[in-house]
C-alpha cells in the first residue's frame, strides 16, 4: 500500500522535468514509456506511484512549519528529526481570521498579542516524521519560522522559561 498519494495529472505535468530524468534513471527510454502507456497501464501506474512517493518523501523531508487555522484556534507546527512540537493559540476577543500566508498569520499575531492565549505540546511520531508530515500537509499551510518564532517568543516570556 503506497505511503503517499498519487500526484495528480497538474502535480505531474509541474514535475516534467523530474519524472523524465526519473524515467531515465530507471531505464525507462521515452520510446518504451510510449509502448508502456499504451500498452500496460498497471506498469504505468506503479512508476507513478513510486515517482509521487519520491517526490512527497521530498517535500516531506524539507518541510518544518505548518500552521492549521479554524474559527476559534491557530496551530502551529514544528517538525523537528525526532519529535514534533506544537503552539496552539487561541483568543477571546475575536474570531480567527482567515489567513493565506506566514505573513498574515505574523500580522494577526502583533497586532492582537495581549488577546491571545498560547498552549505548547509536544509528541513524539507515531509514524514516520515524514508521514505525518504529509498527512498534515493535506489540510495546513506551509510557513517559515518566524511564525512559530514569534509564537515560540511570546509563550516563553509568559511562562518564565
Amino acid at each position: 500500500m503506497p505511503r503517499y498519494r498519487l500526484l495528480s495529472n497538474n502535480e505531474l505535468k509541474h514535475f516534467e522535468k523530474e519524472f523524465i530524468e526519473f524515467l531515465v534513471v530507471n531505464g525507462i527510454q521515452p520510446d518504451l514509456w510510449q509502448r508502456m502507456k499504451e500498452e500496460n497501464s498497471n506498469e504505468v501506474e506503479k512508476i507513478v506511484e513510486l515517482f509521487s512517493e519520491v517526490i512527497f518523501e521530498n517535500i516531506a523531508r524539507k518541510t518544518r512549519y505548518l500552521a492549521y487555522i479554524n474559527s476559534s484556534q491557530l496551530f502551529v507546527f514544528n517538525f523537528e528529526k525526532d519529535k514534533g512540537y506544537l503552539l496552539i493559540v487561541e483568543t477571546d476577543s475575536s474570531p480567527m481570521p482567515t489567513c493565506r500566508s506566514g505573513n498574515e498569520i505574523l500580522q494577526y499575531i502583533q497586532n492582537h498579542e495581549e488577546n491571545l492565549l498560547i498552549t505548547f505540546q509536544e509528541k513524539d511520531y507515531i509514524e514516520s516524521r515524514e508521514e505525518e508530515v504529509f498527512r498534515m500537509m493535506q489540510s495546513c499551510m506551509l510557513i517559515n519560522s518566524n511564525v512559530y518564532d514569534t509564537l515560540f517568543k511570546i509563550y516563553n516570556a509568559r511562562s518564565g522559561t
